[in-house]
């Protein structure tokens, strides 16, 4: 008997010491507690558990060595070595204080995981699934035990997948202090850190140091203050300032002022000068079918945004311009408002002050076949000049094409689209003075088009595509176009755009499109690919003053064999000269984060020649190097070359780049691994062509 009842206790303990037990009201989610004792106190509405406890509550994972919850309220006392996981995220103490229904838990001596930062504080409050704060610890990126630096507060509030914020922050190098910061606000969207500094030297600024310090009012209003050091040009400060008004749109402005100090050593003589550019741009979606953009730029000189933004703006737009554009779209029409007003007296601008356009689509009229479509705008117009002896010119236009097509289907895959249009036009003054003038011209044509394509069963396995089909497709398209001479010769206006420059014109278009396209198996889904697309296009112009020619013929050629290859290639060939006028050539391969390189080529015959390379590569696990180099074949001389080395600290990133162009210019920046980007575009990198497009989907 004894025997019986002593097996009896022991499978009791090992039924009951092992399996898990659930715990909760009717119609709750149930309180799952595993561990090696777990013991239900009814009278008390308790669970009390003690060895390798493991909780799991939808996608929260509690982990300790001993834990007492209380069953009404779902409060939980966990103690030894504590861990609260969720979402990839991790709180962690000796003991902790946490409510399974409203996510809220106090920690003792706790530290906080949530990539990609790591803390430590004498109190952790979660007060809520996504917001906690930290009081006196800090945080940092560096995931060491001791780590590289950290950012010290009485209190860190993080709101996670958002901002974190702290007030009387110390920046600690190690456990050296570095620096005070008022307020910290680090927002976890974008990758970009609240300071950078920036040492290096070229010939033109000599030593210089460029700092960004970003501060982060609200997440309606955040920025960028800028001070810089030039060792030949003195200091420099700046502001960028980026808002969003929620209601009203979104904007940013810019400005960046100096006493720049010329040193020459020549004449040895210093003087100042005061250089400056203001930006201000605003854009706002007033509903679906309205949007407005405004934009200003006023520079102190022409050569301002060449010397300071070279990156980041001269390269794309060299001359930036001001204006209030207002747009309505709607299915059948969209209608446009567009004042552009010159702010920069040193540049030559055509002043359009405003222009109003209405544009038509095409429309069926009288039949199911029969379409109109039409674009009407006025303007006010006014060609200023820098040279101010030239004289201003300004005239006032209304200008309106009207047009009918006719969509015919000579078979399924043949249509022909003849068309015919009027365009009308009134000037205030033509270019001799204030003499009215109403030009007319009668254009006609007709587009003949067709659709052939072939698909081959093509289950072969090519480069990183699993191919099921390929198909290869051509659209020619053969497109007519006459112009009657207008009854006012373009010589007699003042031109001020294209519509301007309007003349005879009887010309044959050819238009032939090419693809090779795939359909691929990708984990079990059907996709589809352009592999290749090539676009031959020509003009034959009849009775020109000089005969009847073709014009150059163009070539465009995308290819995307497979993910971590395209390219892009781009020519025009004269059949006059029997030579290529222009070739434009785009390569780019990479192997993941491995290696990556471009190559580019631009050609202008006889003026231009100019070959580009890119290559990053990884070498072993801490270092990366970047090389980049432009060619001038006509110069027969390296334009710009460009070495980077990059050091992964853990934490930090290490870059030192060496630049030659006209000059050479070197640089050092520190980078913290979390948030590598800068607020400052300084390297040279190759511009990689636009991606090709996914084709087509049966």
């Amino acid at each position: 008997m004894r025997k019986f009842a002593a097996k009896a206790i022991c499978l009791f303990f090992i039924f009951f010491g092992f399996t898990p037990i659930a715990f909760g009201a009717e119609g709750d989610r149930p309180i799952v507690v595993n561990g090696d004792q777990v013991e239900y106190m009814q009278a008390e509405r308790r669970v009390v558990g003690s060895g390798n406890i493991s909780i799991e509550y939808e996608d929260l994972v509690l982990t300790c060595d001993s834990i007492k919850v209380e069953l009404d309220s779902h409060e939980a006392l966990a103690e030894g070595d504590v861990k609260l996981v969720q979402g990839g995220n991790e709180l962690s103490g000796p003991k902790v204080r946490y409510n399974f229904d409203t996510q809220q838990g106090i920690i003792e001596d706790g530290e906080a995981r949530y990539p990609p930062f790591y803390g430590k504080a004498e109190m952790i409050d979660k007060s809520s699934e996504t917001e906690m704060v930290l009081k006196k610890g800090y945080i940092t990126t560096c995931s060491h035990e001791n780590p590289h630096y950290k950012i010290s507060s009485k209190k860190i509030e993080i709101y996670l997948d958002k901002k974190v914020v702290a007030k009387n922050v110390i920046v600690y190098i190690a456990d050296i202090p570095i620096l005070y910061l008022p307020i910290y606000v680090q927002p976890l969207i974008g990758a970009r850190m609240n300071v950078s500094l920036v040492p290096g030297h070229n010939k033109d600024w000599g030593t210089y140091l460029l700092s960004a310090w970003r501060y982060h009012i609200t997440d309606q209003a955040k920025g960028y203050l800028h001070l810089d050091w030039r060792e030949d040009k003195g200091f420099a400060e700046g502001l960028d300032y980026k808002y969003d008004t929620a209601k009203f749109g979104s904007g940013l402005f810019r400005g960046y002022y100096m006493q720049e100090r010329d040193r020459s050593a020549q004449e040895g003589t210093k003087g100042e000068d005061e250089r400056w550019r203001v930006k201000y741009r605003h854009k706002w979606q007033i509903n679906e079918e309205i949007s407005a953009i405004g934009e200003y730029n006023e520079l102190s000189d022409t050569e301002f945004l060449k010397d300071y933004y070279y990156r980041e703006e001269f390269e794309q737009e060299g001359q930036p311009t001001s204006f209030i554009s207002l747009l309505m779209q709607e299915p059948s029409y969209t209608l446009s408002l567009y004042t552009r007003k010159r702010a920069n007296r040193f540049l030559d601008v055509v002043e359009r002050v405003p222009e109003i356009e209405l544009d038509m689509r095409p429309q069926r009229v009288g039949g199911e076949k029969l379409y109109y479509n039409s674009n009407t705008s006025a303007a006010n117009l006014a060609k200023k000049y820098s040279d101010t002896s030239l004289g201003d010119k300004n005239a006032m236009r209304v200008d309106r094409r009207d047009e009918f097509s006719y969509k015919i289907d000579l078979a399924d895959s043949i249509h022909l689209l003849p068309k015919a249009a009027l365009r009308q036009t009134y000037y205030s003054r033509d270019n001799e003075g204030p003499k009215e003038r109403f030009r007319a011209a009668f254009s006609t044509g007709a587009d003949i088009s067709t659709r052939i394509h072939k698909t081959f069963d093509y289950n072969k396995k090519f480069l990183s595509y699993d191919v099921e089909k390929l198909r290869h497709v051509i659209t020619p398209t053969l497109s007519y176009n006459y112009t009657h001479s207008p009854t006012v010769s373009r010589y007699l206006l003042e031109e001020f755009d294209s519509i301007d420059r309007l003349s005879k014109d009887n010309r044959v278009t050819l238009d032939i499109t090419n693809k090779l396209q795939v359909k691929y198996r990708d984990k079990g889904t059907l996709r589809s690919v352009d592999l290749a697309r090539l676009v031959v296009s020509t003009d034959y112009l009849f009775k020109m003053e000089d005969g009847e020619k073709f014009s150059d013929i163009n070539f465009d050629l995308e290819m995307r064999p497979a993910d971590n290859f395209y390219l892009e290639a781009e020519a025009d060939f004269s059949p006059e000269t029997d030579n290529f006028e222009t070739i434009n050539f785009d390569m780019v391969a990479h192997e993941g984060d491995k290696w990556r390189i471009g190559i580019g080529h631009r050609y202008e015959k006889s003026s231009a020649s100019q070959l580009t390379v890119g290559l990053s590569s990884q070498i072993g696990k801490d270092w990366r190097l970047r090389i980049y180099e432009r060619y001038d074949f006509e110069g027969n001389e390296l334009e710009e070359q460009e070495y980077g080395i990059t050091r992964d600290l853990h934490c930090w990133l290490v870059d030192f780049v060496y630049n030659v162009r006209d000059a050479q210019t070197f640089w050092l920046v520190f980078r913290l691994k979390a948030f590598p980007d800068l607020p400052l575009k300084l390297s040279t990198t190759f511009k990689e062509p636009k991606r090709s497009q996914p084709g087509y989907v049966e």
